[in-house]
């Protein structure tokens, strides 16, 4: 549950912060 919400939490930031630069 929170494992799952952690990873795709961070999958997330990291394809925003990709998108963004």
């Amino acid at each position: 549950m929170l494992v799952t919400d952690c990873i795709v939490r961070r999958e997330i930031f990291t394809t925003f912060s990709s998108r963004l630069r």
